[in-house]
């Protein structure tokens, strides 16, 4: 009968602190452990059948799918004869990148202890006087298999999202900014959630920043993937003023298993002191953009300047996450919009919004007001908001250009010397595309001037409503008269459309030319004029010697010049009753003058008239210079509001200018007047 038999297996498992267990053996085999924890005793009972009797012992790892597998075979009636052939385990999602087989290797039986079989002759007893055991043959131990390697999987690291970056933010005050992303790994065997090692990637040597702190924690497993959040808090001193680090990279992680699969982290660390002074502005700040689709939709393009605060000094090149932001739902459907970074000066930040128009076109001419065209947000704190509003104008493929000026004349005074008289016309202009206001190549043309007249100067002002705009600038060319003289310019010049040249517009004008010795304003005939009875004269008929009404105002100097100035606050004014005597009547020629409140007062345009402005000031201005809601002083020392200024052009009539002393003051019409030549 087959005899009774033990043999020695010695489990070897990677990492050696993988759990294992045996599967249940059939009953004529027992398992025990021996000397150490992986050494185990296999014992066979004796055959005492009439058949081959066969068993798998299997090893099982505590992931519960990589097997190790031991053979026994015990032959009838010719003793057991046991064999521990190691099958190659099968292959399992979770075995690592660098498996090590779990070896059972066999170990000859004692020599000096046998086991009793359970037949009738006697096994002696396992002593140093025993009946030597006889050994098992070495040639029937078959020695174990080693489990063929499986195929390595990739490691991976990466990023979740695989773009994204941190983001520190110490605006009020130093190390206060966090941030994490999460990391994804892969190839690192199965464990727990609750354990951190070996699977956490490690930070590269030398590559973290000085100004961020970095720790690494493990979320868990899933799908053969583990997970988990790098954590960055910002590490800076702080500092009194604004500046900002640009973190490329912030930190360099590796792989736990391959250390030459690397994963760099970049961010922006924002640092101010404990005071956060956030804004968003444009520049100006009126600005409108206008989008020009004259020639076909889809064309008009513009731009708005911004200026932004706190958000710390960085590279110009860098441009998140520092650029404003679009409000939701905020940009109208007829444009794009996009924003650009132009760099940083003196803490502030700036750049453009750009505007395209996205209209499809129509079909017949229209504008639409885009208010607002956009409004945007500061990228720190999205209360701070600014609407930028803008024009649309949109056509098929006709244009409709236009050229206006307003006024459509100028008037020119040189009463007190050559070249002196100056105007101006404001021009309006359509349908030439979008434009910069420091852009001139889209002025007005001047085709031809007068050669008493020129055009200083074309500036561009802005555009509104679709229109743009500016200003024409006329100065007199007069070489200067012994004697008055006035010229009527007709046209003085002419300006054509930059877009097309059969579009002009004419400005008249008008010049007067006096000696420098000349007069100052002059009366209409008619005027009355207030002796110091209290009666009245006409102009024309006042002579040397006629005592006037007048009065001393206080801080008024008596000594009259071209362009004197008198200026007090209401409050300061004072004035008293006085006479002052006519010493000389001048007479002069004029095509001009001014009708005040419905020809209350009939004066022409230089002539200085004592006037209560809105502000609250008592001044003297000339004529020209009086705007409604302006006051005037009559002879019972009552103010006059002016309700109506009216300007008249017809041809040369007579004017009359009175020089009074000692007061230089008088009365005109029942309104305060000064003897002095006043200034264009």
């Amino acid at each position: 009968m087959p005899n009774a038999n033990q043999y020695t297996r010695t489990i070897s498992i990677t990492p050696s602190s993988t759990a294992y267990s045996w599967n249940t053996p059939p009953s004529w085999i027992q398992i025990t452990q021996g000397g150490s924890a992986d050494e185990w005793l296999i014992t066979v009972s004796a055959n005492g059948g009439g058949s081959t009797r066969n068993a798998t012992l299997t090893v099982t790892h505590d992931n519960g799918t990589t097997n190790d597998t031991i053979t026994v075979s015990q032959a009838a009636g010719s003793g057991p004869v046991a064999t521990a052939t190691p099958v190659p385990a099968p292959t399992a999602t979770s075995i690592p990148a660098t498996p090590i087989p779990a070896t059972a290797t066999p170990v000859p039986a004692p020599t000096a202890t046998s086991v009793p079989g359970a037949t009738a002759t006697p096994v002696p007893a396992p002593t140093a006087t025993s009946i030597p055991a006889t050994p098992v043959p070495s040639s029937t131990a078959i020695p174990a298999t080693p489990i063929p390697s499986a195929t390595p999987e990739p490691y991976t690291l990466v990023l979740n999202p695989s773009n994204d970056t941190i983001m520190l933010d110490d605006t009020q005050g130093a190390g206060v900014g966090t941030d994490s992303v999460t990391w994804n790994m892969a190839s690192t065997g199965a464990i727990s959630s609750t354990t951190t090692s070996p699977v956490l990637p490690t930070v590269k040597s030398g590559t973290k920043h000085s100004k961020v702190n970095v720790t690494v924690t493990y979320g868990g497993h899933a799908n053969g993937n583990h997970y988990g959040t790098f954590n960055f808090t910002s590490n800076d001193a702080g500092s009194t003023t604004p500046q900002g680090l640009i973190l490329n990279p912030a930190v360099t992680f590796q792989h736990p298993m391959d250390s030459s699969i690397e994963l760099s982290i970049n961010g922006n660390l924002s640092q101010f002191d404990t005071t956060i002074n956030y804004d968003l502005l444009i520049s100006p700040v009126n600005d409108t953009f206008m989008l020009d689709d004259s020639q076909g939709a889809g064309n008009g393009a513009d731009s708005v300047n911004w200026t932004m605060a706190s958000v710390g000094t960085i590279k110009s090149e860098t441009q998140s996450p520092i650029l404003p932001t679009v409000k939701v739902g905020s940009k109208h459907s007829k444009v794009n919009v996009t924003v650009s970074y132009g760099g940083h000066s003196g803490g502030n930040h700036y750049g453009t919004f750009n505007f395209t128009s996205n209209d499809a076109g129509s079909t017949t001419p229209q504008g639409l007001i885009l208010n607002p065209g956009a409004i945007f947000q500061h990228p720190v704190d999205s209360s701070i908001e600014v609407a930028v509003n803008g024009n649309l104008s949109q056509y098929n493929t006709y244009v409709a250009y236009t050229l206006t000026t307003s006024p459509t004349s100028i008037y020119l005074n040189d009463q007190y010397g050559a070249q002196t008289g100056t105007d101006t016309v404001t021009w309006y202009m359509q349908s030439i595309g979008s434009m910069s206001s420091t852009t001139t190549s889209y002025l007005p043309v001047n085709t031809f001037s007068d050669s008493k007249v020129t055009v200083s100067s074309i500036t561009y002002d802005g555009h509104s409503g679709g229109n743009h705009y500016g200003t024409i600038n006329f100065t007199s060319a007069l070489s200067g008269s012994s004697s008055p003289q006035s010229f009527s310019m007709n046209p003085a010049a002419t300006f054509k459309h930059p877009y097309d040249s059969s579009l002009g517009a004419d400005v008249t004008g008008n010049i007067t030319q006096y000696h420098i010795s000349g007069g100052g304003g002059c009366h209409l005939a008619g005027t009355q004029i207030t002796l110091a009875n209290g009666q009245n004269k006409l102009i024309e008929d006042i002579v040397v010697g006629d005592v006037l009404l007048s009065l001393a105002i206080e801080g008024l100097p008596l000594a009259e010049s071209p362009g004197f100035t008198f200026s007090v606050p209401e409050a300061d004014y004072s004035d008293e009753y006085k006479t002052a005597t006519v010493t000389s009547v001048n007479k002069d020629t004029f095509i001009t003058y001014h009708s005040i409140n419905e020809d209350a007062l009939k004066i022409t345009h230089e002539h200085p008239v004592l006037v209560k402005t809105i502000e609250g000031t008592v001044t003297f201005k000339n004529v020209k210079d009086i705007v409604l809601g302006d006051k005037m002083l009559n002879e019972s020392n009552e103010w006059i509001n002016v309700t109506s200024i009216n300007v008249t052009t017809e041809a040369e009539f007579d004017t009359w200018t009175l020089d009074v002393e000692d007061y230089d003051v008088y009365f005109a019409n029942g309104y305060l007047v000064h003897n002095a030549a006043g200034t264009k």
